[in-house]
C-alpha cells in the first residue's frame, strides 16, 4: 500500500509545473547514470520497453509506467559500433512534458 502512494506522489509531482523549488529536490543525476548504456543495459534497469523502434540511425526504447512515459534514443558512437544511450525524454500521459530524473527514478522504483 505505501509503494502505491510514493507512485501517486510522484504522478502528482510529474504533472505539475516545475518551479526552482521542485528541481532541486530532484534526484540531478539519474539521466547521467544511463548516458552511454546499450540497450541490454536499459532492459536490466527498467524491464522490457513497451515500443521498440528504429528512427533513421537511432534506436528508440521506450519504457512506460502508471506515472510516465520515457523515450531514451540510441545512436551508434561510431559507424558499425553498437548503439548507446544519447538523449532522453519523459512526458506524462497527456502528453506534457515531465521531468526526466524523476521519470527514470519512478521507472527504477516500478521494475
Amino acid at each position: 500500500m505505501r509503494g502505491a502512494a510514493i507512485i501517486f506522489a510522484l504522478c502528482a509531482a510529474l504533472a505539475a509545473e516545475p518551479s526552482h523549488a521542485q528541481s532541486t529536490a530532484r534526484p540531478p543525476n539519474a539521466f547521467d547514470r544511463l548516458l552511454n548504456l546499450n540497450a541490454d543495459s536499459l532492459v536490466q534497469i527498467f524491464g522490457a520497453p513497451v515500443q521498440d523502434a528504429q528512427e533513421g540511425p537511432a534506436r528508440r526504447l521506450q519504457f512506460a509506467g502508471p506515472a510516465c512515459i520515457l523515450d531514451v534514443y540510441l545512436y551508434p558512437p561510431t559507424e558499425g559500433a553498437e548503439p548507446r544511450v544519447a538523449y532522453a525524454s519523459a512526458r506524462v500521459a497527456d502528453g506534457r512534458e515531465a521531468d526526466r530524473n524523476l521519470c527514470i527514478t519512478v521507472l527504477r522504483l516500478q521494475r
